[in-house]
């Protein structure tokens, strides 16, 4: 690595996670160095001296990317005088500076930590001021000493950052203590950072916070690919061989950690054979949990008798002539307590919530419309012409917690939720917590798209267990069935490849399959779709009628990489705030990646930047007609989404999608993925990729199988009351 000594002369930009732009003067250079990187709290007039490497950016020319620094507070006078009134202390300018410098010289940092009340001998300076700038300077050299102290641990700016921004003075303390607490207690901090750490703090590879440490990361990942339990033997194995160490000390750690209640077990029995050995499966306590009370309240539920609706009834509710099988649905759900209600595109499942809207309401039930999503509730809306709102607005989340709930239920009435495949384990117990025990549950969906980003796999589960009555529609209309879109996403679901429309189809036809095995070549040939060839057949425009999914965020055809390209050519370069990894642009495709209960977003939310200003790093962006501000502490929340990963686009629809699906991206290729992909479009679907990518993704339907209680516990609650 290279090395650069010198005084911070100019702060260009800094965001609200610490990484900078700035000048550095070295001595005997003509001109100052463009430094970047995370450099926490550094400040214009401060010695700093850095290690990393140099780069040449497209735009800004020659750049030193920091690796390792190190600040130190300025020693002359004029570097104190600098540093002081260059912001980095509120409240203090140019002429306070000059005067604090003047009375206490290189002392400042002693005089504020261990005697505060003598700054108020400087002119200008009263009690209140004085506390504040004895509280941030000092605060400024506590920041220094940890930086160091991580640092000389082999921790990085970037994640030294993060460490002390969410433990602050905490932090060594803590890590000396028990290095493995940071994998609980920071955000983004893995076992295999901890893990280094400790070893440099000289913890023994058998030590026994190691290996409650190792448990609870796979525990935790397990959680995070959908799973809410593991087999007890299967963790035990998995964590001996990621830790390399035995066996029987991880049962004894396993067992201390159930103990503590952060991980439950639970003992099944094999329901196909009885005599067959019981088996021992963990998971998170809040998961299992969880699955538990889901289970708990839909027995209450299922206890109530369900209503009598009379064929009649049913007919003198409908504006439309319904088939038998939807009918059939329409009287299941009306009369309840709680029903499903599944089919995939193209059978009708819109008609139905229609018609169960209208009877429930000629019944007298109070009707409560939710999705999970922002999106999915407002097409819910379009579709039953009645108010929708998502989940977490249903419940009055605020604060970090919900209004209704066990102790304030909703009031009596029918809660029907769409796109029920979304919602996950968490969310559907808080969901059951505020039904009152009078009233009637109808969940809709298809089975067959993708389970919840979150853990579980609720609406199979529940479909599964057969404790639930459940409308499967299958009729394809015919108008529909015209559609190859449909005929393809039913095909799919049959574990048969998709078929292209014929050349000379009707409208250009509505799906097209591009074949491209190279990586490369699929880049190039989604950007030429995307730009060119759809606007051009179709009419529809690039950036707000087009939407790209991809399997993989990594790759030439990754969301990463064809973000990057896509806004390249669809909304080049003007005005913009830049992040660490790209820039945001007046125009941009964007789409919120967290819920944000207080602004009404959520994730998966798209929406297009509408005005930026870079000097206070803000910006506003246009959700359908919806304008939301964002900060510049608020950034991370948007991403750009000119490409999203399939597993985003779950309740969203689109005129148009391109898919490319590629043999790099084999590890997540799975029937259920292709199939939400290819059910997201309204009027066109292109794949672009290898066939044997297509046949691979068609035929795998069990490398994503979750864990989970919820089907057996269920059952056994059920039985039981």
């Amino acid at each position: 690595m290279d090395k650069l000594e010198g005084t911070v002369s100019r702060l260009i930009f800094r965001d609200p996670d610490g990484y900078s732009v700035l000048d550095l003067t070295v001595e005997g250079e003509l001109l100052p160095s463009t430094v970047v990187g995370k450099l926490v709290d550094v400040q214009v007039g401060e010695k700093l001296m850095v290690r990393g490497v140099w780069v040449e950016h497209p735009r800004f020319g020659r750049q030193f990317k920091v690796r390792e620094y190190e600040a130190a507070t300025p020693t002359t006078d004029e570097g104190l005088v600098r540093y002081l009134s260059s912001g980095a202390v509120s409240g203090v300018g140019p002429a306070i500076a000059q005067r604090l410098v003047t009375r206490f010289g290189a002392e400042l940092f002693d005089v504020a930590e261990r005697s505060p009340a003598l700054l108020t001998e400087v002119e200008g300076i009263g009690a209140k001021r004085a506390k504040q700038i004895a509280e941030t300077l000092t605060e400024q050299r506590a920041i220094r000493e940890v930086m160091v102290f991580l640092q000389g641990l082999g921790v990085g700016p970037a994640m030294a950052t993060r460490i002390f921004t969410q433990l602050r003075d905490r932090t060594v303390e803590m890590i000396n203590e028990d290095p493995y607490r940071l994998v609980r207690e920071v955000d983004g901090i893995g076992f295999a950072t901890a893990d280094a750490i400790a070893q440099k703090l000289g913890v023994g590879h058998e030590s026994a916070s190691r290996r409650v440490a190792g448990l609870m990361h796979l525990a935790s990942q397990a959680a995070g690919a959908g799973n809410t339990v593991v087999a007890r033997e299967a963790l035990i194995a998995q964590a001996a061989q990621f830790l390399g160490t035995d066996a029987e000390g991880l049962e004894s750690a396993l067992d201390d950690v159930i103990a503590e209640g952060e991980i439950v077990q639970r003992v099944l029995e094999d329901d196909a054979d009885p005599a067959a050995p019981e088996l021992s499966v963990v998971g998170p306590a809040r998961l299992v949990r969880a699955e538990e009370s889901v289970a708990q309240r839909l027995s209450v539920l299922l206890q109530r008798p369900p209503r009598s609706v009379s064929a009649g009834e049913v007919d003198a509710a409908m504006e439309i002539d319904l088939t038998s099988e939807q009918r059939e649905a329409v009287r299941l759900a009306a009369e309840g307590p709680v029903a499903i209600i599944t089919g995939g595109p193209g059978t009708g499942k819109t008609t139905v919530l229609r018609a169960v809207v209208r009877l429930l309401s000629t019944l007298g039930e109070n009707i409560y419309l939710a999705a999970p999503t922002g999106r999915a509730a407002k097409r819910l809306s379009e579709a039953t012409g009645e108010a929708a709102s998502t989940v977490h607005r249903l419940l009055g989340f605020t604060g970090g917690h919900f209004e209704h709930n066990r102790h304030n239920p909703l009031e009596p009435g029918a809660v029907i939720v769409d796109e029920a495949s979304m919602v996950d384990v968490p969310l559907m117990r808080s969901l059951l917590q505020a039904v009152d025990d009078d009233s009637t549950l109808v969940l809709v969906g298809d089975q067959d798209q993708l389970p919840s980003v979150g853990p579980g796999n609720v609406l199979a589960d529940l479909i599964a267990s057969e404790m639930i009555p459940v409308a499967r529609l299958g009729s394809v209309f015919r108008q529909a069935a015209e559609s190859r879109i449909v005929a393809n996403a039913h095909r799919i679901r049959r574990g048969e490849l998709p078929e292209t429309s014929p050349s000379g189809a009707t409208g250009g036809g509505d799906f097209h399959v591009v074949r491209a095995s190279d990586p490369v070549r699929a880049q190039n040939l989604v950007l030429q779709v995307v730009r060119e060839r759809i606007p051009q057949a179709y009419g529809l425009d690039g950036k707000r009628d087009v939407q790209v999914l991809s399997p993989m965020h990594r790759g030439e055809c990754g969301t990463t990489a064809l973000n990057a390209l896509l806004q390249a050519q669809l909304n080049p370069a003007k005005d913009a705030l830049k992040r660490v990894r790209d820039e945001l642009r007046v125009g941009d495709k964007v789409m919120q990646i967290r819920n944000d209960y207080e602004r009404d977003v959520f994730n998966g939310d798209v929406g297009f930047v509408s005005s930026i200003d870079t000097e206070q790093g803000t910006l506003v962006v246009d959700f359908d007609g919806a304008a939301v501000e964002y900060q510049a502490d608020q950034l991370d929340q948007l991403a750009l989404a000119y490409c999203v990963s399939i597993h985003k686009s779950q309740g969203s629809e689109y005129p148009a999608v391109v898919v490319p699906l590629l043999t790099q991206h084999y590890v997540l290729l799975q029937r259920n993925l292709l199939y939400t992909a290819v059910t997201r479009a309204r009027r066109l679907v292109v794949l672009i990729g290898d066939e044997r990518a297509v046949r691979m993704a068609v035929d795998r339907i069990d490398q994503a199988r979750r864990q989970t209680l919820l089907r057996r516990e269920l059952r056994r609650t059920t039985f039981v009351l």
